[in-house]
């Protein structure tokens, strides 16, 4: 199975050959059947599904959209480090029945995309990766209508960096779930990198703390064929460089929804949120109590919470 999720999108037409072919209740392949139904990413409500690659940075970009009737516009969705759109199944099904799109990918070196295995050279990276997703919504998919940004950790920072460096941005909103700009423990972690870095290339990772209270969620994960049990010292490195960047960067007006769990053992949100308040004024901070870091796959009574504040603030606009 890991074999064929990870070959899969080598066999899916480019984003542009899918929207012209406007795959509308076409028959898929067997595999990618297999996929929809292992991640739970067929949904009941009446959408068109559309899935294709996007070549950028020199990866190859796997791209999914759901678009419901009537959409009142369109949401991307940008996830963590070791995730994947296959994970984000809640979400998803929650923007769908709010008649949103939702445009979802995976990260070079994450899920179905190219790339060396939970690797980057630098997070400015993902962020151009992530300009050239927004480009192709109206471009090639052409989705038009308000845009809403959301992304959980990494896929926080990635849009951090896209508002600081496009601050003519057009997102009608933007909400970050436990966003990162440093980790837990980051003095012990950077001062261990320094010591190793580049003699050593990973290091394990444990899948015993997943960052939720939802116990077959964390059974899952273990089993996952497209989560990996190491960390990138290369990632850690551009981690650093990232804590750096952010810290460099001016103050933005933007309008910021910043959703984020007190009991978060895996970004340090108690550092990262005030430096966030301190950069971007208009940020508005939502703290769910006692809710761990996988805000999007958390025990029902938590994510419950975090899809009630998304559907406030996207219907609100």
């Amino acid at each position: 199975m890991t074999d064929d999720f990870l070959d899969l999108a080598n066999h899916w037409p480019t984003l542009a050959n899918a929207a012209k072919a406007a795959q509308i209740g076409q028959t898929l392949p067997e595999r990618h059947e297999n996929y929809l139904d292992y991640y739970r990413l067929r949904f009941a409500s009446k959408h068109r599904y559309l899935f294709g690659k996007l070549s950028t940075q020199g990866y190859q970009i796997a791209v999914q959209s759901w678009q419901p009737e009537n959409p009142r516009g369109t949401a991307v969705v940008v996830h963590g480090y070791w995730d994947h759109t296959g994970l984000y199944h809640h979400l998803i099904r929650h923007l769908i029945n709010l008649r949103f799109n939702v445009v979802a990918y995976d990260e070079p070196g994450h899920g179905l995309s190219s790339g060396a295995r939970i690797e980057i050279d630098s997070f400015t990276t993902y962020t151009r990766v992530f300009e050239d997703i927004i480009e192709q919504i109206q471009d090639t998919l052409q989705l038009t209508g308000p845009q809403i940004a959301i992304g959980q950790s990494t896929g926080g920072a990635v849009i951090f960096d896209y508002l600081f460096t496009h601050p003519d941005h057009n997102f009608a909103k933007t909400l970050l779930l436990a966003p990162l700009i440093r980790i837990k423990s980051w003095g012990f972690v950077g001062n261990a990198h320094s010591l190793v870095y580049p003699w050593l290339k990973y290091f394990p990772r444990s899948l015993h703390q997943v960052g939720s209270h939802d116990k077959e969620f964390a059974n899952f994960l273990r089993t996952d064929p497209l989560q990996f049990n190491k960390v990138s010292m290369k990632w850690i490195a551009a981690l650093k460089e990232w804590i750096a960047r952010f810290n460099s960067f001016e103050s933005n007006s933007s309008e910021i929804i910043y959703i984020q769990g007190d009991d978060d053992q895996t970004v340090d949100w108690t550092y990262n949120l005030p430096l966030a308040q301190e950069k971007m004024p208009n940020l508005t901070a939502e703290i769910i109590m006692d809710a761990q870091h996988n805000l999007v796959n958390e025990s029902d009574y938590y994510r419950n919470q975090v899809m009630a504040i998304i559907e406030k603030e996207l219907l609100a606009y």
